[in-house]
């Protein structure tokens, strides 16, 4: 049988800070260099996202900040 590796992160959330990385999908920018080898040789990599990827500006009424992601955003959660 096959040994496979698993890495799971928690609350994965594009900013205004980093969106322009997330849509060049440069990995190797978004994750220090320690961190990203171990994800990186994972077999599978799970990540919970805390925003939608939107390019729409109009918030839902709901209590709390409205938290949004560019669309182009998507190229770093694919490159992870």
């Amino acid at each position: 049988m096959k040994t496979v590796s698993l890495i799971v992160g928690g609350d994965l959330a594009p900013t205004q800070t980093n969106y322009s990385i997330f849509e060049r999908g440069d990995l190797s920018t978004l994750i220090d260099g320690r961190l990203f080898s171990e994800i990186t040789s994972a077999d599978f990599r799970i990540f919970n996202l805390e925003v939608p990827f939107t390019d729409t500006l109009k918030p839902i009424i709901k209590d709390g900040p409205t938290l949004v992601a560019p669309s182009a955003s998507v190229k770093g959660l694919a490159s992870l």
